[in-house]
């Protein structure tokens, strides 16, 4: 995962529907991916192209720079590589017997060991590239969901694994593409896995709230993806109950689809908490489940918990603060909220203007001052998208009408005070709650 020190970006992640916040440093240069090395054993000339085809292999597929590092120079560099490679060669009887040695290179951790077989030059590169394929995927693998085993104290939830896998290895095309196109291999080759359906879930979940595309979000197209998604969580359940990690995705999914399966989602959350050491993981997924139902105090409560478990200013802090930040909205806490603002302010500060909307009181005042004059500045297209996608993602999660007219007051006051009322569909007009109809006449 990014740290505080380095990152080639920052964000937040979806699931509740946050503006996402993930910008890559512009003009920044991308650390490399692979840093290939130590490499012992004889060289030769098979050996050589081997290694070269395994290098570009990794770095097409990856989209970032691999390094060839015989002396292992590079991965002591800062920023250095998400992984190292470790490479051990011999020759024998005409074949050359290669070794590979996966590791993550920011925890340590050893991700897998491979190897291959090369008999001749000819054949070395495509034997090779089907061998980069085997190493990407394990480093894929190692992003999303991490190592294998039992998990550790600290490991971020799988929606934010997914997300930071997103951006590390996003196209131009868009961050979420990386992991469709990785996501749609695994399930046409496993289609039965049940770690690779809840990401796929995770990931229909977090395209369509970081990538919501130029159509108005309606409540037809939230119901759609709601039922794919119930459909996809209930059928794997049972295969995912005794993996923390997955069972945490599955229980924010099953909270998220707006179906009404809170009490499953926190019996799910409970027994990871309980039954193993996924603490950072599963502390602000019950704090959302307090959120949701209402109990803000509690819920502030347990982010402010798992602030104290994650690592300063990481892609971490930020989902958590975004969680905190969205349940301080629905109380109407301002004071409170103002405070989450200037922290995020310290650590994203070139992404606060995506909060602009969500962040908007009601009147001119506190953060008003600030953000108002970004929020004149929208187009009428992109405002009228606005009031569907807060509601349908953010607003619609909280069972009180009070929080939900909370978060969605200030942003329609100022989208109607531009726009007119008309801002806002009819079919939306229907499901916010009766406290905020006065606003159709203003």
């Amino acid at each position: 995962m990014d740290t505080g020190r380095v990152r080639r970006f920052i964000a937040t992640q979806y699931g509740e529907g946050y503006v996402w916040v993930a910008t890559p440093e512009s003009g920044a240069k991308a650390p490399p991916f692979v840093s290939i090395g130590p490499i012992r054993g004889r060289r030769s000339p098979v050996a050589d192209a081997m290694l070269e085809a395994v290098r570009s292999g990794l770095e097409r597929r990856s989209g970032r720079p691999v390094l060839m590092a015989p002396d292992a120079v590079a991965a002591k560099t800062d920023p250095g590589p998400t992984f190292v490679v470790d490479v051990s060669l011999y020759a024998a009887d005409g074949c050359l017997h290669a070794a590979f040695g996966v590791a993550h290179r920011a925890s340590g951790e050893v991700v897998a060991t491979l190897r291959g077989d090369f008999g001749e030059l000819e054949a070395a590169d495509v034997r090779a590239d089907a061998l980069a394929a085997d190493l990407f995927d394990t480093a894929w693998r190692y992003l999303a969901m991490g190592a294998s085993g039992p998990r550790k104290p600290a490991d971020p939830p799988l929606e934010v694994r997914l997300a930071v896998t997103a951006m590390l290895l996003a196209s131009p095309g868009g961050a979420w593409s990386a992991n469709e196109a990785r996501l749609a291999q695994l399930r046409e080759s496993a289609p039965d896995d049940p770690g690779v359906a809840i990401l796929w879930a995770m990931h229909l979940l977090g395209r369509a709230v970081a990538e919501p595309g130029p159509d108005v979000v309606t409540r037809e197209s939230v119901a759609a993806l709601d039922r794919e998604i119930e459909h996809i969580v209930f059928k794997h359940l049972p295969a995912v109950r005794n993996d923390p990690l997955l069972a945490l995705g599955a229980a924010k999914l099953l909270l998220m689809a707006g179906c009404g399966h809170e009490d499953i989602a926190e019996s799910l959350a409970n027994t990871a908490f309980t039954g193993s050491a996924a603490f950072a993981a599963a502390i602000p997924l019950l704090g959302q489940i307090k959120a949701c139902r209402g109990d803000i105090p509690e819920a502030v409560r347990l982010f402010d918990v798992a602030l104290g478990l994650c690592e300063p200013a990481s892609t971490f802090e930020l989902y958590i603060q975004v969680l905190k930040a969205t349940a301080l909205i629905a109380a109407d806490a301002r004071a409170e909220l103002e405070a989450v603002y200037r922290r995020l302010g310290e650590i994203a500060a070139d992404s606060l203007p995506r909060f602009a909307v969500l962040f908007l009181p009601a009147d001119d005042a506190g953060l008003a001052r600030q953000l108002a004059p970004l929020a004149d500045r929208l187009s009428p297209i992109l405002a009228q998208r606005i009031p569907g996608y807060l509601f349908y993602r953010i607003a619609r999660n909280f069972r009180s009408p009070q929080h939900v007219a909370n978060i969605m007051r200030g942003p329609l006051t100022h989208l109607i005070r531009r726009f007119g009322a008309t801002v806002v569909s009819p079919s939306l007009w229907d499901d916010l709650p009766d406290e905020l109809y006065y606003l159709r006449g203003a």
